[in-house]
Protein backbone atom coordinates (compact mmCIF):
# COMPACT_ATOMS: atom_id res chain seq x y z
CA UNK A 1 0.00 0.00 0.00
CA UNK A 2 0.76 3.64 -0.72
CA UNK A 3 1.72 6.08 1.84
CA UNK A 4 -0.76 8.49 2.48
CA UNK A 5 -0.24 12.31 1.56
CA UNK A 6 -0.42 14.69 4.05
CA UNK A 7 -4.02 17.14 3.73
CA UNK A 8 -2.98 20.80 3.61
CA UNK A 9 -4.21 22.36 6.58
CA UNK A 10 -6.43 26.09 6.45
CA UNK A 11 -3.72 28.19 8.32
CA UNK A 12 -4.26 30.02 11.56
CA UNK A 13 -5.45 33.99 10.97
CA UNK A 14 -2.46 35.64 11.07
CA UNK A 15 -0.27 32.60 9.40
CA UNK A 16 1.13 32.43 5.91
CA UNK A 17 -0.37 28.98 4.16
CA UNK A 18 2.10 25.94 4.50
CA UNK A 19 3.45 24.68 1.51
CA UNK A 20 4.58 21.20 0.74
CA UNK A 21 7.74 20.50 -1.73
CA UNK A 22 6.15 18.77 -4.93
CA UNK A 23 6.55 14.68 -4.56
CA UNK A 24 7.96 12.78 -7.47
CA UNK A 25 5.82 10.49 -9.92
CA UNK A 26 6.96 7.36 -9.72
CA UNK A 27 7.27 5.67 -13.15
CA UNK A 28 6.82 1.76 -13.92
CA UNK A 29 9.78 0.02 -14.64
CA UNK A 30 11.05 0.03 -18.20
CA UNK A 31 11.90 -3.52 -20.41
CA UNK A 32 15.18 -3.78 -22.07
CA UNK A 33 14.55 -2.71 -25.69
CA UNK A 34 13.67 -5.89 -28.10
CA UNK A 35 13.04 -8.13 -25.35
CA UNK A 36 9.70 -10.32 -23.87
CA UNK A 37 8.61 -9.59 -20.61
CA UNK A 38 9.02 -12.26 -18.02
CA UNK A 39 5.73 -14.34 -17.14
CA UNK A 40 4.27 -12.65 -13.79
CA UNK A 41 6.52 -9.73 -14.15
CA UNK A 42 5.09 -6.43 -13.59
CA UNK A 43 3.98 -4.17 -16.46
CA UNK A 44 2.53 -0.41 -16.57
CA UNK A 45 0.87 0.53 -13.25
CA UNK A 46 1.93 -2.83 -11.23
CA UNK A 47 -0.36 -4.78 -13.27
CA UNK A 48 1.32 -8.46 -12.77
CA UNK A 49 1.36 -9.66 -16.23
CA UNK A 50 0.09 -13.18 -17.46
CA UNK A 51 1.32 -15.81 -17.35
CA UNK A 52 2.60 -18.22 -20.95
CA UNK A 53 5.54 -19.01 -22.74
CA UNK A 54 7.38 -16.28 -24.25
CA UNK A 55 6.44 -14.75 -27.94
CA UNK A 56 8.24 -16.85 -30.26
CA UNK A 57 9.28 -19.88 -28.18
CA UNK A 58 9.01 -23.44 -28.68
CA UNK A 59 5.45 -24.72 -27.68
CA UNK A 60 5.87 -27.86 -25.21
CA UNK A 61 4.02 -31.07 -26.97
CA UNK A 62 0.91 -32.33 -24.78
CA UNK A 63 0.80 -35.52 -22.91
CA UNK A 64 -0.76 -38.38 -24.79
CA UNK A 65 -4.12 -39.41 -22.42
CA UNK A 66 -3.71 -42.87 -20.95
CA UNK A 67 -5.30 -45.60 -23.17
CA UNK A 68 -7.68 -48.23 -20.86
CA UNK A 69 -6.52 -51.58 -21.61
CA UNK A 70 -8.85 -53.53 -24.26
CA UNK A 71 -11.32 -55.51 -22.83
CA UNK A 72 -9.93 -59.41 -23.13
CA UNK A 73 -12.42 -62.47 -24.33
CA UNK A 74 -13.51 -64.46 -21.39
CA UNK A 75 -11.90 -67.62 -21.27
CA UNK A 76 -13.66 -70.56 -22.37
CA UNK A 77 -13.92 -73.32 -19.56
CA UNK A 78 -14.65 -76.30 -22.16
CA UNK A 79 -12.46 -75.33 -24.67
CA UNK A 80 -9.55 -77.64 -25.18
CA UNK A 81 -11.67 -80.75 -23.67
CA UNK A 82 -13.60 -83.53 -25.92
CA UNK A 83 -17.30 -82.96 -26.50
CA UNK A 84 -19.36 -85.98 -25.01
CA UNK A 85 -21.67 -85.58 -27.87
CA UNK A 86 -19.39 -85.90 -30.60
CA UNK A 87 -17.78 -88.78 -28.61
CA UNK A 88 -21.48 -91.03 -28.09
CA UNK A 89 -22.95 -90.26 -31.76
CA UNK A 90 -19.67 -92.29 -33.24
CA UNK A 91 -20.79 -95.08 -30.84
CA UNK A 92 -24.21 -94.76 -31.35
CA UNK A 93 -24.07 -94.84 -35.05
CA UNK A 94 -22.86 -98.34 -35.15
CA UNK A 95 -26.10 -99.49 -33.18
CA UNK A 96 -28.65 -97.17 -34.03
CA UNK A 97 -27.58 -94.77 -36.87
CA UNK A 98 -30.33 -92.23 -36.21
CA UNK A 99 -29.09 -91.34 -32.67
CA UNK A 100 -25.83 -91.14 -33.76
CA UNK A 101 -26.77 -89.22 -36.33
CA UNK A 102 -28.59 -86.98 -33.97
CA UNK A 103 -25.87 -86.94 -31.73
CA UNK A 104 -23.04 -85.95 -34.11
CA UNK A 105 -24.96 -83.06 -35.47
CA UNK A 106 -25.30 -81.97 -32.07
CA UNK A 107 -21.76 -82.06 -31.40
CA UNK A 108 -20.58 -80.62 -34.43
CA UNK A 109 -22.81 -77.42 -33.50
CA UNK A 110 -21.22 -77.15 -29.86
CA UNK A 111 -17.89 -77.28 -31.07
CA UNK A 112 -18.41 -74.52 -33.22
CA UNK A 113 -18.80 -72.63 -29.69
CA UNK A 114 -16.96 -74.34 -27.39
CA UNK A 115 -14.30 -74.77 -29.28
CA UNK A 116 -13.80 -78.12 -27.91
CA UNK A 117 -12.35 -81.31 -29.72
CA UNK A 118 -13.36 -84.10 -31.42
CA UNK A 119 -14.53 -82.26 -34.49
CA UNK A 120 -13.16 -85.35 -36.33
CA UNK A 121 -15.57 -87.53 -34.68
CA UNK A 122 -18.59 -85.65 -35.06
CA UNK A 123 -17.83 -85.33 -38.55
CA UNK A 124 -16.73 -89.01 -38.83
CA UNK A 125 -20.11 -89.95 -37.01
CA UNK A 126 -22.50 -88.57 -39.41
CA UNK A 127 -20.89 -90.04 -42.23
CA UNK A 128 -21.49 -93.65 -40.60
CA UNK A 129 -24.67 -93.04 -39.72
CA UNK A 130 -25.60 -91.99 -43.10
CA UNK A 131 -23.87 -94.94 -44.63
CA UNK A 132 -25.72 -97.37 -42.03
CA UNK A 133 -29.25 -95.76 -42.79
CA UNK A 134 -28.46 -95.96 -46.71
CA UNK A 135 -27.51 -99.43 -46.22
CA UNK A 136 -30.71 -100.16 -44.58
CA UNK A 137 -32.48 -99.19 -47.74
CA UNK A 138 -30.00 -101.31 -49.64
CA UNK A 139 -31.68 -104.34 -47.17
CA UNK A 140 -35.17 -103.41 -48.07
CA UNK A 141 -33.86 -103.57 -52.24
CA UNK A 142 -31.79 -107.41 -51.33
CA UNK A 143 -35.33 -108.10 -49.55
CA UNK A 144 -37.61 -107.67 -52.45
CA UNK A 145 -34.68 -109.62 -54.38
CA UNK A 146 -35.09 -112.25 -52.22
CA UNK A 147 -38.86 -112.53 -53.20
CA UNK A 148 -38.60 -112.83 -56.43
CA UNK A 149 -35.44 -115.20 -56.46
CA UNK A 150 -36.44 -118.01 -53.72
CA UNK A 151 -34.48 -120.68 -55.63
CA UNK A 152 -31.12 -117.80 -54.90
CA UNK A 153 -31.79 -117.46 -51.44
CA UNK A 154 -28.97 -119.06 -50.22
CA UNK A 155 -26.32 -117.81 -52.58
CA UNK A 156 -27.81 -113.97 -51.86
CA UNK A 157 -27.74 -114.29 -48.29
CA UNK A 158 -24.02 -115.95 -48.27
CA UNK A 159 -23.17 -112.92 -50.57
CA UNK A 160 -24.45 -110.49 -48.66
CA UNK A 161 -22.74 -111.66 -45.15
CA UNK A 162 -19.33 -111.85 -47.52
CA UNK A 163 -20.00 -108.28 -48.57
CA UNK A 164 -20.74 -106.77 -45.42
CA UNK A 165 -17.75 -108.59 -43.76
CA UNK A 166 -15.49 -106.51 -46.49
CA UNK A 167 -17.74 -103.19 -46.17
CA UNK A 168 -17.29 -103.33 -42.25
CA UNK A 169 -13.33 -103.96 -42.61
CA UNK A 170 -13.02 -101.68 -45.29
CA UNK A 171 -14.71 -99.26 -43.13
CA UNK A 172 -13.03 -99.53 -39.76
CA UNK A 173 -9.71 -98.93 -41.88
CA UNK A 174 -10.72 -95.80 -43.67
CA UNK A 175 -12.72 -94.50 -40.78
CA UNK A 176 -9.21 -95.19 -38.32
CA UNK A 177 -7.59 -92.97 -40.57
CA UNK A 178 -9.90 -90.38 -41.38
CA UNK A 179 -10.09 -89.46 -37.31
CA UNK A 180 -6.49 -89.61 -37.25
CA UNK A 181 -5.93 -87.20 -39.92
CA UNK A 182 -9.27 -85.04 -38.59
CA UNK A 183 -7.76 -85.04 -35.26
CA UNK A 184 -4.03 -83.97 -36.28
CA UNK A 185 -5.54 -81.47 -38.16
CA UNK A 186 -7.91 -80.32 -34.91
CA UNK A 187 -4.51 -80.62 -32.72
CA UNK A 188 -2.56 -78.94 -35.10
CA UNK A 189 -4.57 -75.55 -34.76
CA UNK A 190 -6.28 -76.19 -38.11
CA UNK A 191 -9.54 -73.78 -38.85
CA UNK A 192 -12.74 -74.95 -37.18
CA UNK A 193 -14.90 -74.02 -40.28
CA UNK A 194 -13.78 -77.31 -42.45
CA UNK A 195 -16.94 -77.21 -44.52
CA UNK A 196 -16.84 -77.06 -48.64
CA UNK A 197 -17.08 -73.96 -50.33
CA UNK A 198 -20.17 -75.70 -52.60
CA UNK A 199 -22.04 -79.08 -53.11
CA UNK A 200 -20.27 -79.41 -56.59
CA UNK A 201 -16.66 -79.09 -54.54
CA UNK A 202 -18.05 -81.65 -52.14
CA UNK A 203 -19.62 -84.13 -54.34
CA UNK A 204 -16.39 -84.27 -56.67
CA UNK A 205 -13.90 -84.36 -53.72
CA UNK A 206 -11.66 -87.93 -54.25
CA UNK A 207 -12.09 -88.55 -50.31
CA UNK A 208 -15.93 -87.90 -50.44
CA UNK A 209 -16.29 -90.25 -53.67
CA UNK A 210 -14.32 -92.66 -52.24
CA UNK A 211 -15.87 -93.25 -48.94
CA UNK A 212 -19.53 -92.88 -50.16
CA UNK A 213 -18.83 -95.45 -52.80
CA UNK A 214 -16.46 -97.75 -50.91
CA UNK A 215 -19.25 -97.90 -48.23
CA UNK A 216 -22.58 -97.45 -49.48
CA UNK A 217 -21.87 -98.92 -53.24
CA UNK A 218 -20.67 -102.12 -51.73
CA UNK A 219 -23.80 -102.55 -49.96
CA UNK A 220 -25.71 -103.49 -53.24
CA UNK A 221 -22.98 -106.06 -54.12
CA UNK A 222 -25.02 -108.97 -55.23
CA UNK A 223 -28.14 -106.71 -56.69
CA UNK A 224 -26.52 -105.84 -60.15
CA UNK A 225 -27.37 -102.42 -58.69
CA UNK A 226 -24.78 -99.34 -59.11
CA UNK A 227 -24.79 -96.12 -56.88
CA UNK A 228 -23.19 -92.72 -58.14
CA UNK A 229 -23.50 -88.71 -56.58
CA UNK A 230 -23.65 -85.75 -58.62
CA UNK A 231 -24.48 -82.01 -57.35
CA UNK A 232 -27.19 -79.96 -58.64
CA UNK A 233 -26.85 -76.53 -57.78
CA UNK A 234 -27.48 -76.46 -54.06
CA UNK A 235 -29.16 -80.44 -54.02
CA UNK A 236 -26.73 -83.21 -53.56
CA UNK A 237 -27.88 -86.60 -55.44
CA UNK A 238 -28.10 -90.22 -54.85
CA UNK A 239 -28.49 -92.22 -57.72
CA UNK A 240 -29.14 -95.39 -57.32
CA UNK A 241 -30.11 -97.28 -60.75
CA UNK A 242 -31.44 -100.80 -60.38
CA UNK A 243 -31.38 -103.58 -63.37
CA UNK A 244 -34.09 -104.35 -65.45
CA UNK A 245 -35.47 -107.48 -63.51
CA UNK A 246 -36.61 -104.73 -60.41
CA UNK A 247 -39.00 -103.67 -62.98
CA UNK A 248 -41.66 -106.28 -62.30
CA UNK A 249 -41.46 -105.02 -58.57
CA UNK A 250 -40.56 -101.70 -58.54
CA UNK A 251 -44.34 -100.38 -57.16
CA UNK A 252 -43.73 -102.83 -54.26
CA UNK A 253 -40.17 -101.78 -53.83
CA UNK A 254 -41.62 -98.31 -53.32
CA UNK A 255 -43.93 -98.69 -51.01
CA UNK A 256 -41.21 -100.81 -48.84
CA UNK A 257 -38.74 -97.62 -49.59
CA UNK A 258 -40.84 -94.69 -48.55
CA UNK A 259 -42.00 -96.57 -44.86
CA UNK A 260 -38.75 -95.45 -43.37
CA UNK A 261 -37.01 -93.11 -46.25
CA UNK A 262 -38.32 -90.14 -44.26
CA UNK A 263 -37.27 -90.75 -40.95
CA UNK A 264 -33.63 -91.69 -42.23
CA UNK A 265 -33.11 -89.41 -45.17
CA UNK A 266 -34.50 -85.82 -43.19
CA UNK A 267 -31.45 -85.94 -40.34
CA UNK A 268 -28.85 -86.23 -43.26
CA UNK A 269 -30.54 -83.63 -44.90
CA UNK A 270 -30.57 -81.66 -42.27
CA UNK A 271 -26.85 -82.07 -41.32
CA UNK A 272 -25.72 -81.03 -45.37
CA UNK A 273 -25.37 -77.05 -43.71
CA UNK A 274 -22.78 -78.75 -41.29
CA UNK A 275 -20.73 -80.18 -44.26
CA UNK A 276 -20.89 -77.81 -46.87
CA UNK A 277 -21.43 -74.08 -47.50
CA UNK A 278 -24.56 -72.95 -49.83
CA UNK A 279 -25.66 -70.22 -51.54
CA UNK A 280 -29.33 -71.15 -51.08
CA UNK A 281 -31.17 -74.04 -49.17
CA UNK A 282 -29.22 -77.08 -49.20
CA UNK A 283 -31.23 -79.96 -50.31
CA UNK A 284 -30.69 -84.19 -50.48
CA UNK A 285 -32.42 -85.87 -53.27
CA UNK A 286 -32.55 -89.95 -53.63
CA UNK A 287 -33.44 -91.11 -56.89
CA UNK A 288 -33.86 -94.99 -56.89
CA UNK A 289 -34.80 -96.44 -60.52
CA UNK A 290 -34.62 -99.08 -63.74
CA UNK A 291 -34.18 -97.76 -67.18
CA UNK A 292 -38.08 -98.02 -67.96
CA UNK A 293 -39.66 -96.94 -64.32
CA UNK A 294 -38.88 -94.61 -61.05
CA UNK A 295 -38.60 -96.79 -57.82
CA UNK A 296 -38.18 -94.02 -55.39
CA UNK A 297 -37.73 -90.51 -56.01
CA UNK A 298 -38.18 -87.64 -53.09
CA UNK A 299 -36.37 -84.59 -52.08
CA UNK A 300 -35.47 -83.95 -48.56
CA UNK A 301 -35.03 -79.95 -47.48
CA UNK A 302 -32.49 -78.76 -44.88
CA UNK A 303 -33.81 -77.47 -41.88
CA UNK A 304 -33.69 -73.86 -41.40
Amino acid sequence: MSNPQPQPQEPLPGQSPQTYPAQPIQQPPQQPSGTAPQPGAPTGFGAPAAAGPATGGTAVPPVPGYLPPQPQRPANPREGKWNVCAILGIIFAFLFSLVGLILSIVGLNQIKRTHEKGRGLAIAGIIVSVVMMVGGIAIGVATVNAATQQAKQAAAQAAKAQAEKKKSDKLDKEIDKGLSDLENGDSNGGSLDLRYSSMSEMVNDSTFQSEMQSSIGSSFDGTGATVSYRAEGDTLVIDIHLPAQYDANAQALGQELAKDADSQLQPFADALPSMVKTNGTAQMRMYVHTDAQTVFDKTYTAAA
